[in-house]
């Protein structure tokens, strides 16, 4: 499957970057709530995954950086760069720019 995948160092206390990424997933979920079959935070609150039609994305932070990993299928192979593209920016909005 192809495989967008981001890491963006944060300036902020783990615990401020737990609440943004809560932010930034449940903004996704919203977004996208009619593709999207689950999604299931750690217990800790540092990740989540999300699990939809044709896709799989892991959300984590640390005391340091943001990841984001997403998983498309090969008939979403195509949407690969628009992935990426929407990750960058809701992560810009939600970190701050790169």
């Amino acid at each position: 499957m192809p495989k967008v995948s981001i890491r963006r160092v944060h300036k902020t206390t783990l615990d401020d970057a737990k609440q943004k990424a809560r932010g930034l997933v449940d903004k996704f979920q919203e977004s996208y709530s009619k593709y999207l079959d689950r999604v299931d935070w750690a217990p800790d609150g540092a990740s989540a995954t999300a699990k939809g039609k044709g896709f799989t994305a892991s959300f984590a932070v640390d005391g340091q950086a943001v990841s984001v990993v997403v998983d498309l299928n090969f008939l979403l192979t195509a949407l690969a760069g628009k992935v990426e593209t929407n990750v960058n920016k809701n992560l810009d909005a939600t970190f701050g720019p790169a």
